[in-house]
């Protein structure tokens, strides 16, 4: 998998921030066309079922690999302004 992020097609995904972003406990299909969401299913490694199986020919590392970036500084003042914006409303 490459560590490039790419709008077309989007292969990156948001987590919402937290306390301005509704609660996401967790992360369980990915969107394939409006309205329509493909659940992540367990299968068994080996079967040639797995996305890295089919495009590398093994199977070495299973599941679901994700790469972390945090936010840059000036998205997190954003956020942060956003949110005591909201505190001050709602007091």
């Amino acid at each position: 998998m490459g560590s490039e992020t790419d709008g077309e097609p989007q292969n990156y995904l948001v987590a919402p921030v937290a306390p301005v972003a509704p609660h996401q406990p967790w992360l369980d299909g990915f969107c394939v066309s409006k309205g329509l969401v493909r659940q992540f299913v367990a299968m068994p490694l080996g079967d040639g079922y797995m996305a890295e199986e089919q495009l590398s020919g093994t199977g070495e590392h299973g599941g679901l690999q994700l790469a972390v970036q945090p936010l840059k500084a000036e998205r997190y003042e954003r956020i942060s302004l956003r949110w005591q914006s909201v505190c001050r409303s709602v007091s």
